[in-house]
């Protein structure tokens, strides 16, 4: 239990470090944004997704941030894909960074197309995202800079890596941008589901902790799903709605005259 704490410990401070090196980098930017431990609604396990870092563009570019802790240093066996940390002088099997962050990725994804939130050229044409696995390792980690998909980077490098990801766009991209105002529209969006999902996650009291760092052995492992049981009750007849009927009115909110409603109610005139 002590070395669970001193590792989620780490886990945090790790966060913050990446959280320190993202805002810096974009300090004064117009044309990017960044949001940081995002909650979305998982509608395919019917459970919650906890993003550490979106990092996103007026060209419609998400880059989605996975952050690791290893002060000891982090290791990659590549023929298998598992990785492990070094923790008290052993070698500690720990669950893929990149496996965690294709789900977000697919989350985030299903999110920005079921609710519209990208705008629309010429009112028709809907903004396509591009997404990128990106994990934030320990600077000093020897580990391959790219790998099954994803890029690895060092922390202190962000900068200097989105620099160069900046500059490797190409021109047929940019004409597709966003204003700056529907940039910061995505943001608020996105902010305001997060926010309304962690005040969901905090008033159930069937949310499961957090899943444990350390996996039980040193294979590939996959992501371990938080599943919550929904607290949310029907506007109209008061029962409880199923996962799915709470993942539909998710998406279409507005449609619903911003109520949540069980697939009964939805039909009433």
């Amino acid at each position: 239990m002590i070395e669970e704490s001193k590792m989620r410990a780490a886990g945090r401070s790790a966060e913050y470090e990446a959280r320190w090196q993202i805002d810096r980098a974009l300090h004064g930017a117009t044309n990017w944004k960044a949001l940081h431990d995002l909650v979305l609604f998982d509608r395919k396990t019917a459970g919650w997704c906890q993003i550490d870092h979106v990092v996103f563009s007026r060209i419609g570019h998400f880059i989605v941030l996975e952050t690791k802790s290893a002060k000891e240093g982090m290791n990659l066996h590549e023929a298998s894909g598992a990785f492990s940390v070094n923790f008290n002088g052993r070698s500690v099997p720990v669950r893929s960074p990149i496996a965690q962050n294709f789900r977000h990725i697919d989350v985030l994804s299903d999110y920005l197309d079921g609710c519209n939130v990208l705008p629309k050229r010429l009112g028709l044409l809907p903004i396509r995202p591009t997404f990128e696995n990106w994990v934030l390792v320990q600077p000093g980690s020897p580990l391959p800079r790219k790998y099954d998909g994803a890029l690895l980077v060092q922390r202190d490098q962000f900068s200097k890596t989105l620099d160069q990801f900046i500059e490797s766009i190409s021109i047929r991209r940019v004409l597709k941008l966003m204003m700056r105002s529907e940039l910061g529209k995505v943001a608020e969006r996105l902010t305001e589901e997060s926010n309304e999902n962690r005040r969901i996650c905090e008033r159930s009291p069937d949310v499961e902790p957090a899943p444990v760092e350390v996996a039980p052995e040193p294979r590939l492992p996959q992501p371990v799903e938080r599943v919550v049981k929904n607290p949310i009750s029907c506007a109209a007849c008061r029962n409880v709605l199923t996962p799915a009927e709470y993942g539909y009115c998710k998406i279409n909110f507005n449609k619903l005259n911003k109520r949540f409603l069980c697939r009964k109610c939805q039909t009433v005139k």
